[in-house]
């Protein structure tokens, strides 16, 4: 990314100097879509000439929001605003799925389907209310000291035996097999804000972002008369929790296929992305 051509929007929220004068502080800044949080970081490194930065969770490349920036002796108290609550609206499509179950992956099935309004909203309350959560292959966390979404993108094929464990064959030929982890989540609360339906052509602006190529051997123009679903919900979360493995668990509870089709972080806490404006 072009610092030149990143044009962030932020709000130092605290700060301090040190005795050489050096800034220290905390920076709230709304991340646009289609940037990555290391930019973000990258582009702060340069700005006030420090190597000291970082985040404080990041924020997967097709999302927007808040995305706290910590500077010099404030990266100490990184596990404080990592481990807060957040809040998010996101947006799901039914009809198809990817293996990363959201627009940054491969399109692994796209199907018609009757919809039906209350059993989508059903299956959001079976989902939302759980206590643990299986975490997505495509993560950072580690498994053997590999980080899963680096094994998964040594992949040439996923198979999904069942929501917890899948077999890859990796581009060397090998086959390994993965449990996933689970790990304890909450939701303090969720409420559906709006379903709309979106045509094809929409859809494939959404996915042509990340990579056109993955709609070779799909027959658009077969699907031109498709409408699919998208229902945004928002919802407020503890920490550990993958808004995209959402879009997995309906999938594996209603065989319908979903993806989080766009996602915006917008509290952290008492932060709320309107300070901002």
């Amino acid at each position: 990314m072009e610092f030149n051509k990143l044009n962030l929007q932020y709000k130092v929220i605290e700060e301090f100097k040190s005795e050489l004068n050096q800034f220290n502080g905390v920076i709230l800044v709304n991340k646009p879509k289609n940037v990555y949080s290391h930019d973000v970081v990258n582009y702060f490194r340069k700005k006030l000439n420090i190597r000291k930065v970082g985040h404080a969770g990041a924020l997967d490349p097709f999302a927007s929001g808040l995305l706290i920036i910590l500077v010099g002796k404030y990266t100490k108290k990184h596990d404080v605003y990592l481990n807060m609550d957040k809040e998010y609206y996101a947006s799901f499509l039914f009809g198809i799925s990817t293996d990363s179950y959201d627009v940054d992956g491969k399109i692994t099935c796209i199907k018609n389907f009757n919809f039906n309004e209350k059993s989508v909203i059903d299956s959001f309350k079976v989902v939302l209310n759980q206590d643990y959560q299986t975490v997505p292959l495509f993560s950072s966390v580690k498994v053997d000291g590999i980080r899963l979404r680096k094994i998964a993108r040594n992949a040439c094929k996923i198979n999904f035996i069942d929501s917890n464990v899948v077999e890859l064959l990796l581009t060397n030929g090998q086959k390994k097999i993965i449990h996933l982890p689970r790990k304890k989540i909450t939701v303090h609360y969720w409420e559906i804000k709006s379903i709309r339906f979106i045509d094809i052509d929409t859809i494939v602006k959404y996915l042509n972002w990340f990579d056109s190529a993955k709609l070779i051997n799909i027959n658009i123009k077969s699907l031109k008369k498709l409408c699919m679903p998208v229902v945004t919900v928002k919802m407020c979360v503890s920490k550990g929790f993958y808004v995209r493995s959402v879009a997995r668990d309906i999938h594996n509870l209603t065989g319908i296929p979903v993806l989080l089709l766009e996602l915006c972080r917008t509290k952290i806490n008492g932060f709320d992305i309107n300070m901002l404006t």
